[in-house]
């Protein structure tokens, strides 16, 4: 069968990565196959449509007011591309001139399921950039199964992505789990694939973006549980959060009643959760150094998922009881 590749790109103010990203996918080539680009804009105001209308195949365009999630955005390219292979990249990522080659190679075979390459950072990044940007280097350093692929970086079957139903537009993130959750239940395969580096170039440049990255990315985890019928996996993020955050409580009071044993226990049933997934997670080959900040970093972010899950509670309770208030 001839495999022709569809390449959507959701994109926002991205005027500085966009033609990077579509440049770098043009210099693909591979006999027999055709690569098609998609631009799905969502209201840009800083001439990223216009880069893209001069380089992409296709461009659709969104108004800012018509407001639309990424899975809407990622939804209308599908609909409106022509390959049997649908390959989703953010406009900030810049694949290597072998990704279609090496895409190919999986396809071919009569590969049906989602496939995911290990991503990197630039070289110029700091350490919150280097150290985050490395957790799939971290924990996916070999060909392997996993439950979880980002939205920046994944290829897929056609008839696949239809059987399930494509992304989750209730979602506004975690859409990208969600919808790997689907391709598995529905029976497919979903990999992680270290064969390439594809480079991220919106990695986190300090450690505030970082803070403000994941408090939006983990602002949706009682809605994602909700979608997954509160299956054990799907709510694995709440429940490891609100540990963090009633661990915390208890190591605030424990300070405050000057109880050395207390703090000492609330300590360690603090930092242990973070430890444990490095331990179990991570490849020991990589450097110590490495290793420790990405716990740190690890041990930041389920207190930040924490915070938003206490936020996501509280807006669903006002949510909730606004008509009664009005």
């Amino acid at each position: 069968m001839k495999i022709d590749f569809s390449v959507i790109i959701p994109a926002l103010n991205e005027v500085e990565n966009i033609g990077k990203c579509i440049e770098a996918i043009r210099r693909n080539e591979c006999k027999d196959v055709s690569i098609e680009i998609i631009v799905v804009d969502h209201g840009s105001d800083d001439g990223t449509v216009e880069i893209a209308r001069e380089l992409a195949d296709i461009l659709i365009e969104n108004s800012a007011e018509n407001m639309k999630s990424i899975s809407d955005l990622r939804n209308m390219g599908a609909e409106k591309s022509s390959g049997n292979i649908l390959a989703f990249l953010d406009a900030d990522m810049v694949v290597p001139v072998n990704w279609i080659v090496t895409a190919v190679s999986y396809f071919n075979d009569g590969y049906k399921g989602a496939i995911g390459f290990v991503e990197h950072v630039p070289e110029s990044a700091g350490w919150v950039g280097k150290t985050w940007g490395s957790r799939f280097i971290l924990r996916r350093g070999r060909k392997m199964d996993v439950d979880f692929l980002p939205g920046k970086n994944i290829l897929i079957n056609r008839h696949v992505f239809n059987l399930v139903g494509g992304f989750d537009s209730q979602l506004a993130t975690a859409e990208d789990k969600a919808f790997t959750f689907k391709v598995i239940q529905n029976g497919f395969r979903v990999m992680s694939v270290p064969d390439i580096n594809l480079i991220h170039l919106g990695y986190e440049k300090n450690l505030w973006e970082f803070i403000k990255k994941e408090f939006w990315r983990q602002g949706n985890t009682i809605k994602f549980a909700q979608t997954n019928n509160y299956s054990l996996r799907s709510l694995k993020n709440p429940i490891v959060s609100l540990w963090h955050m009633v661990v915390f409580l208890f190591f605030l009071v424990s300070m405050g009643i000057q109880s050395p044993i207390f703090v000492l226990w609330a300590f360690v049933l603090w930092v242990t959760p973070s430890a444990l997934i490095v331990l179990f997670t991570v490849e020991k080959k990589h450097p110590f150094k490495l290793i420790f900040l990405f716990y740190l970093l690890t041990f930041f972010r389920w207190n930040i998922s924490g915070t938003a899950f206490f936020y996501q509670l509280s807006k669903n309770y006002y949510q909730d009881r606004l008509p009664v208030l009005k």
